[in-house]
């Protein structure tokens, strides 16, 4: 389950999400960077897409400079009215927490105040949701003692043992290798990619690219790394949690 952190150390919201606003604007402390800031991944992502040299002005609806970042979970979020000249990354990306994106700034439209601050959107399976829903503080992050939001904190997931199906060993099969086809590859290939994070496609068939993984979660747990999945290599999948 991902978890999204707010996008700035000090976590001092001054507008909330309401129909005419589908973010949050997240406010600045000059004891934690000022009013340019340093804005922050939310966590391990793809950058999508990026806009840079827009300085303010005062045409509604302009969102200035802003980076847009892909996660998992059908999660994307968008840091909006960044310094003009701040962008510290570019479409494509790999980003995490302690990615620096940007500079918070007040390109586009910052009110008649052209006050500098973060506008935030996140978007789950495509739509636009309350952010303060779907972020959460972390120990590193300092709330603002004016805050009056109901923030979710962050605590760690206890490890979970895989809840899918394992490949069985039975009728004289002792394992699976490259070459194979069958219900039990796919069982394998679900399994790695819930354990490794990969994305093979469950296509029943033990290709290059199946054989690569097992001797990526070989070397990871100390096992012969011979790309083969036997007895031994189905063991310590059964003793995973994550």
């Amino acid at each position: 389950m991902v978890k999204l952190k707010y996008p700035t150390k000090f976590v001092g919201i001054t507008q909330g999400y309401k129909p005419t606003h589908l973010a949050v604007d997240m406010a600045w402390s000059s004891s934690y960077g000022g009013k340019n800031c340093s804005i922050y991944a939310s966590g391990d992502g793809v950058v999508t897409s990026t806009r840079d040299g827009r300085n303010n002005t005062m045409n509604k609806g302009d969102s200035g400079n802003y980076v847009t970042i892909k996660y998992s979970d059908g999660y994307e979020t968008r840091a909006c009215h960044l310094l003009k000249g701040s962008l510290k990354v570019k479409k494509g990306d790999k980003v995490n927490a302690n990615t620096v994106i940007a500079k918070m700034g007040n390109s586009g439209y910052c009110t008649k105040k052209k006050a500098n601050h973060c506008h935030f959107i996140v978007w789950k399976n495509g739509a636009r949701v309350n952010p303060i829903k779907h972020l959460y503080v972390y120990e590193d992050n300092v709330v603002a003692k004016s805050n009056t939001y109901n923030l979710l904190k962050y605590t760690k997931d206890e490890p979970q043992s895989y809840t899918g199906e394992y490949p069985k060993l039975k009728n004289g099969i002792f394992g699976w290798k490259r070459g194979d086809k069958n219900k039990n590859v796919g069982l394998i290939q679900k399994y790695l990619n819930w354990c490794l994070g990969c994305h093979l496609e469950i296509d029943n068939s033990f290709g290059n690219l199946t054989e690569k993984q097992v001797k990526v979660f070989q070397k990871k747990y100390g096992l012969i790394e011979d790309g083969k999945v036997g007895p031994k290599t189905i063991k310590i999948m059964k003793t995973i949690k994550k």
